[in-house]
């Protein structure tokens, strides 16, 4: 009976050894079954990860080929308010050294009647120099009047009638833009009435907007700077019209600094408004021209993106699943 006990113990002992030796045996293959899925998984990742990097370093490099290509750069223009003689003896020869042109703003009376003022023969020489002209509005006149008044000073000065109109402080109406518009008038300067901007960047409608603020104003330099950054127009007047516009040889002298600073990294160009407007027209019609392709391709890649994206969702799931 003992022996038959032994017996039964030795072949329980060795049953169970097989058994825990299959056991062992099959938990040993479904770990290895596992790492080798996971070394599956981890190459299958590691090539989706591969892909969209991929992607998205091609959607930041076609980014920024389109932001260089179109960077474009800031402009700023002189605008001469009245026709005092020290533009003439002061600021003229300054300009002319820098390699800068002005604007003026040629009244409709008084012209070359006022006191200080420049005669014909000086304001002739600017122009020889490339300085322009434009209009200087007079609220107090008829609109019919005041252009026959115009044309009749621009062939007085043997120059082609201005296409542009500067809008003293609080004088500028967007109603009048229907008339200027019938009349051959391109730009009508305002300084920010009616809560336009200062900074003029859009070119969609059919008169450009520009504004203009005095050199002396307290966010000249911020404007300065916002028209740099959004390559934008920004108008600097000098004059008499009112405080801010008042000529100091300090402030403009300032401005020129600015110029030259902006101008040597090439963020700026100091041109006249015709100059200006066509600059920016260029800008945007060629950004238009090649906003459809570059809007195609993005499209493109980013669709691939997604995809991507969904396949490595799809991966990491299906693992989760398995290994529950």
């Amino acid at each position: 009976m003992k022996r038959i006990r032994k017996v039964g113990t030795i072949a329980f002992l060795v049953c169970s050894i097989g058994i825990f030796s299959v056991l062992f045996w099959r938990e040993r293959k479904t770990e290895k079954q596992q790492e080798e899925n996971y070394l599956v998984l981890q190459g299958q990742v590691r090539i989706l990860e591969r892909e969209r990097n991929r992607i998205k370093s091609e959607l930041g490099r076609l980014k920024t080929e389109y932001d260089e290509e179109f960077r474009g750069m800031g402009s700023a223009v002189v605008l001469f308010t009245d026709l005092n003689e020290n533009i003439y003896r002061d600021m003229f020869p300054k300009m002319k050294k820098a390699g800068y042109v002005g604007v003026l703003a040629l009244p409709v009376d008084r012209f070359c009647d006022q006191k200080n003022g420049m005669n014909k023969e000086q304001i002739g020489e600017l122009i020889d120099e490339g300085w322009k002209c434009c209009f200087k509005w007079q609220k107090d006149k008829e609109p019919e009047e005041w252009l026959e008044e115009g044309a009749a000073i621009s062939k007085e000065l043997g120059i082609a009638r201005p296409d542009a109109v500067y809008f003293p402080y609080g004088t500028y109406e967007g109603g009048i833009d229907d008339f200027l518009s019938k009349k051959g008038i391109k730009t009508a300067i305002h300084h920010g009435e009616e809560k336009q901007s200062l900074v003029a960047i859009d070119l969609d409608k059919e008169i450009w907007h520009p504004g203009a603020v005095g050199l002396k104003g307290n966010d000249v330099y911020q404007l300065f700077l916002e028209a740099i950054d959004h390559n934008g127009n920004i108008i600097f007047t000098i004059g008499s019209d009112s405080p801010d516009e008042q000529y100091s040889q300090e402030d403009f002298d300032a401005m020129l600094e600015f110029f030259f600073r902006y101008g040597d990294i090439g963020e700026l160009m100091v041109t006249d408004l015709q100059g200006a407007r066509e600059y920016h027209k260029g800008l945007a019609d060629s950004k238009a021209s090649s906003l459809k392709p570059y809007g195609e391709k993005k499209k493109e890649l980013e669709k691939e993106l997604e995809t991507v994206n969904k396949e490595m969702e799809s991966l990491l799931g299906n693992s989760v699943e398995n290994m529950n």
